[in-house]
């Protein structure tokens, strides 16, 4: 019979290593143990194959608008479109300038019509029978040897004052040629150059005092009443400074008293000094006025008083120019308001056919 277990005894010394046990079976499989620590990355693999087309993946939010690119080349000209319908008429547009002037039209034909009738013969004034012819010495009032207008007669018997002067209108420019009227020689135009009336202010005192060259420019008489005498009135095309045109008078005037005689007058007379073409008198050659307004236009009135010198026949020229430029130009030379009604002691003379000297 056995006895009671006794106590442990002290460890005893390791035995040598025995040999290799034959290995037993495998056991179960033990549970999944958890993930460990991941190890560092491995190298780079080779790509893999492409792999097949995948399906369309659904439409993704719109992205926000890119910045404006350069502007491209112009295209090629497009086809005309259609015409529109018509647009409301706009309110009118300001008044434009004034075009320059046209050129001169063609002239026209003159057709002249057949002559009318002779009229019936007047009386001239002279006539004092009426019978048309003239009678010596009954109808030579003034006895000149001639009979003519100066040997009418007013009421009661007396010789009428007659006023008289020796006048003419001029132009100093070819337009279509460019150039000054005969060669810009003086000798047609009293004395002064054609440049020097058009455009270099020629005025009545540089006119020439040899009545041989005056009697070359005034070669027609006028006759004026009292009360006064238009000597020229005329407008036309402005084509430039130098298409003017002038009018002048001469006077020759007697002064038959010992004393120095006033004659007033109240006259137009156009200019327009800017283009070089001046209004301007002289007594005697005798600067006696030069007009101070610039332009002269045809209503501008010039009222003058001139002195007659004693014991002599004077010679007194007027001389208008052309006024300023509107298109057209203007021509204006006529005395008016009883400016030739003489003073007493004063008379006009027909004498410049035959005067000589200054």
């Amino acid at each position: 019979m056995a006895g009671p277990q006794g106590d442990t005894g002290p460890q005893g010394l390791t035995g040598p290593v025995g040999p290799q046990g034959i290995p037993g079976d495998a056991g179960p499989v033990g549970p999944q143990g958890n993930d460990g620590a991941p190890g560092p990355a491995g190298p780079q693999g080779d790509p893999g194959p492409v792999g097949p087309q995948g399906n369309d993946g659904p439409q993704g939010v719109a992205g926000p608008g890119g910045p404006v690119g350069d502007v491209g080349p112009i295209g090629p000209q497009g086809n005309d479109g259609s015409v529109g319908s018509q647009g409301v008429a706009g309110p009118p547009g300001p008044q434009g300038d004034p075009g320059p002037p046209g050129p001169p039209g063609i002239e026209g034909e003159t057709v002249e019509g057949p002559p009318g009738p002779p009229g019936v013969a007047g009386i001239s004034c002279w006539d004092l029978n009426g019978d048309g012819v003239v009678d010596f010495p009954s109808e030579d009032a003034n006895g000149d040897g001639t009979v003519d207008i100066l040997d009418c007669q007013g009421i009661g018997g007396e010789s009428a004052p007659q006023v008289v002067y020796r006048w003419n209108t001029f132009s100093t420019f070819g337009q279509a040629s460019g150039n000054w009227y005969a060669g810009n020689d003086f000798e047609l135009y009293g004395g002064v150059n054609p440049s020097t009336w058009g455009d270099g202010h020629g005025r009545a005192w540089q006119m020439s005092s040899d009545k041989d060259i005056l009697r070359a420019l005034f070669t027609k008489r006028g006759y004026g009443g009292g009360s006064g005498a238009l000597i020229a009135s005329e407008e036309w095309t402005s084509f430039s400074s130098t298409n003017s045109r002038h009018a002048v008078v001469l006077f020759r005037i007697r002064n038959s008293t010992p004393d120095t005689l006033s004659w007033e007058t109240m006259w137009y007379g156009t200019s327009y000094q800017g283009w070089g073409e001046r209004t301007s008198v002289a007594v005697n050659g005798n600067i006696s006025y030069d007009a101070p307004c610039n332009p002269c236009f045809p209503n501008f009135v010039h009222n003058t008083n001139f002195s007659i010198p004693p014991n002599q026949t004077s010679t007194v020229i007027f001389v208008a120019g052309s006024s300023s430029p509107n298109g057209t130009r203007s021509l204006l030379l006529g005395f008016f308001g009883d400016s030739l009604n003489l003073p007493p002691g004063l008379e006009f003379v027909d004498d410049l056919d035959t005067a000589t000297g200054g």
